[in-house]
């Protein structure tokens, strides 16, 4: 019995050491996963500085570093392609529109949810203009099915100032 007893002691001693690790790992991600949201922040705000001020080339390049940490973040391909069109290299800008819209479409797969749902649409504004803009919000009706998104959708996001958005993107149809 004292054997027993002193083996049940050692397995409860190892348990609560992987407890005790793991429990620590976790506080270690949660840790990590706040201090790479607020350098994602500040990576942010650092761009929207070199856009604001319209210093586009120095924008492309920021991003080159910010890809480095997030290749696969579609709001910042729709940044360079957005970038791009303000420097009237439709090309590229249209390349970096469609890889966001790629990843998008990967995204909402998984969780389609507003957010993802009406970037997707101005995305494929962006490619394809304003009637496949409606059929993308006509998409997240068929999906959301719900009345407060509805209502987002109908009284905010299909009122958006088309022209205005358009006068932005030089290649939109």
């Amino acid at each position: 019995m004292t054997r027993l007893f002193k083996r049940s002691k050692l397995n409860f001693i190892l348990l609560m050491s992987f407890l005790v690790l793991s429990l620590f790992s976790c506080k270690q991600t949660k840790d990590m996963q706040l201090a790479n949201k607020q350098e994602i922040l500040k990576d942010w705000s650092r761009l929207g500085g070199f856009l604001n001020k319209r210093e586009y080339k120095a924008a492309l390049a920021y991003m080159d570093t910010m890809y480095v940490k997030s290749p696969k973040d579609p709001l910042l391909h729709f940044a360079e392609g957005w970038t791009y069109d303000m420097l009237h290299d439709t090309l590229r800008a249209r390349a970096a529109y469609a890889k966001a819209l790629r990843i998008y479409n990967s995204i909402v797969k998984k969780d389609p949810n507003m957010f993802n749902l009406v970037n997707r649409a101005f995305i494929i504004q962006a490619l394809h203009g304003k009637k496949a803009y409606d059929k993308a919000l006509d998409e997240i009706l068929a999906i959301r099915r719900n009345h407060k998104d509805s209502l987002e959708v109908e009284q905010y996001w299909r009122k958006a100032d088309y022209d205005t958005i358009k006068s932005q993107l030089h290649f939109a149809q």
